[in-house]
Parts: C-alpha cells; structure tokens; sequence
C-alpha cells in the first residue's frame, strides 16, 4: 500500500501535490490544513484521514479528531498535530496512554522532514507542504507498507 502523507498545508495546494500522489491508496494529513477546500482537493485523489492541528481550531475542528489510530497492512499508526518532543512522546507511550500500541507515529506541527525509528516505533513527519519555514522547501512523504512492514519511504521537495 502508497500512503501520501501531508501536514501543514495552512491553506496552500501547491499543484504538485495532486502529482505527488498520483499512484497513492491513501492519504493521511497530520493536521494545520486551512480549509474543507484542501481535504476535497485530496479527496479528489484517493481516500483521505485528517486530523485537525492547532491553527484548524476555527475550521475544521468540529469535523476533525485531534488523533486517529489505523491498522494498515498489518502496521497499527497513530496520527496527531502535535508530539511535542519524541523523546516526551515515547515516555507517554511507555506508560501505556496509547493502546494499541503504535508502530508509526505520523505528526506534522514542527515543518521539518523526519523519518526516524526509536525503540521500534517510527516517527514520521512529512515537513510542509504550504508555508515551509524559513530556508526550508515544501515536502510530502510517500510510505509503502507491505507485509507488515515499511518497504520504501520517499520525501518529495515540492517545487
């Protein structure tokens, strides 16, 4: 399964997302998306699951969850805004806040790219993709899950 993953988007749709996600089965916002506009815009490309970030409060928050778990491929993922610190969040896992247990944490809020594994859980963010911080460029990220397991991740620069 190709799983498109956004965040931040703060109301801006590049075009080249829609190429981006092209061949994707799913695609997952982590939140701050601006607009009902930009989830009907992904809808139009495949399936999508949001959650609402902090600047959605007057938006899209009364339609959105602030997390979701999925079970894809086998692989349980927990999407929020927010993790604060990883090393914060892990602490809230160990002591059993998240059931079940997640093997890929999918969050936005800090515009920086991540794909890191501590303690046998992902930490994925896909950057921005609508109001990159400064020196930064706009990214989404492509997963492939199979089997169970992460075959391939991909961050594609938006131009």
């Amino acid at each position: 399964m190709r799983i498109g993953i956004i965040s931040d988007t703060h109301n801006n749709f590049p075009l080249s997302i829609e190429q981006a996600f092209k061949e994707t089965d799913l695609i997952l916002h982590a939140g701050d998306i601006g607009s009902q506009e930009i989830l009907d815009r992904l809808k139009s490309i495949t399936n999508v699951q949001a959650v609402c970030g902090n600047t959605d409060i007057y938006t899209l928050s009364e339609n959105l969850p602030s997390q979701i778990t999925l079970k894809v491929e086998g692989m349980i993922l927990l999407m929020l805004h927010n993790i604060g610190s990883i090393n914060n969040f892990l602490w809230r896992i160990k002591k059993g806040n998240f059931q079940p247990l997640p093997q890929i944490i999918i969050y936005g809020h800090t515009h920086s790219p991540i794909f890191q594994k501590i303690n046998n859980i992902y930490f994925l963010n896909p950057g921005s993709a609508g109001k990159p911080k400064t020196g930064q460029r706009a990214t989404v990220m492509i997963l492939t899950i199979k089997k169970g397991q992460i075959a391939r991740h991909q961050f594609i620069e938006l131009p």
